[in-house]
């Protein structure tokens, strides 16, 4: 793998695609993408996320993903990112602007072909022993026409455990359940209805606020959310062969009335 030596300077030049979170700063230069790990001994508004050591475990996670033959569809780094002789980072290529959330309002047929590509990206990671963790809408990345996964230094993989999560969504999971592969399925279960329902997917965990927004029209899929919300998960089983088979499957009306209540 390629080892890029940069200045702190440098990064001033490079367009910041990202800086939402206190895990990264992501760039763009010369359609490289260039991903900046947050230090815990640097001065940032929100908490820093990574220690030396940290650091150190990144690379080397880094080094054992791109020992195994994943396909095109893993943006896989390309070259380890070293400032001042320290390890910050890695690159990969850049694919577009464009993500699984880019298409939150299209049609619910093209939405759901979207998310089987997702599903099938997911499948393929467990066959190599890698549990990603971070799984969100951002992270599948529009390329050539498909999607693909970026982000893999978050994933469980070996020794290496997840280093990221969206703990609006992973928190009351994580308290009694394993980082395995059931987690990666709940949390594409959470996607894929947030899409369809175009309702974040923190609020579709919470129980409350849902029965005042959705009413279910399929038992079906009623009972699927349920049991996501309480955590009951089958690797076998997404919703999407059950939203895929019902043309009315929910409405959204602020104060209904079903026959849920």
């Amino acid at each position: 793998m390629e080892i890029i030596e940069l200045k702190e300077e440098d990064l001033k030049y490079f367009y910041i695609l990202s800086n939402k979170t206190n895990e990264s700063i992501i760039y763009l230069n010369n359609g490289i993408v260039y991903k900046i790990f947050r230090r815990d001994i640097d001065n940032y508004k929100d908490k820093a996320k990574y220690s030396k050591d940290n650091l150190e475990n990144k690379r080397k996670k880094i080094l054992l993903l791109d020992e195994i033959d994943l396909d095109e569809r893993f943006l896989k780094a390309t070259g380890l990112i070293y400032i001042n002789n320290e390890f910050r980072g890695y690159t990969m290529d850049f694919a577009s602007y464009l993500t699984l959330a880019s298409f939150s309002f299209e049609k619910k047929k093209v939405k759901l072909e979207r998310l089987k590509e997702a599903r099938n990206i997911i499948i393929e990671a467990h066959k190599n022993n890698i549990i990603l963790g971070d799984i969100n809408l951002e992270n599948f990345i529009l390329k050539n026409g498909y999607l693909c996964l970026g982000d893999l230094d978050n994933c469980k993989i070996g020794a290496y455990n997840c280093d990221c999560f969206n703990l609006s969504i992973a928190k009351e999971y994580l308290k009694n359940k394993a980082v395995d592969e059931n987690f990666d399925w709940f949390l594409f279960n959470v996607i894929v209805l947030s899409m369809i329902t175009n309702i974040i997917p923190s609020f579709i965990l919470t129980p409350n606020n849902l029965e005042k927004t959705i009413i279910f029209k399929n038992r079906q899929l009623y009972d699927f959310y349920m049991n996501l919300i309480n955590f009951k998960i089958d690797s076998e089983k997404d919703a999407i062969d059950i939203l895929e088979s019902k043309k009315k499957i929910f409405k959204i009306d602020m104060n209904p009335v079903s026959w849920t209540k």
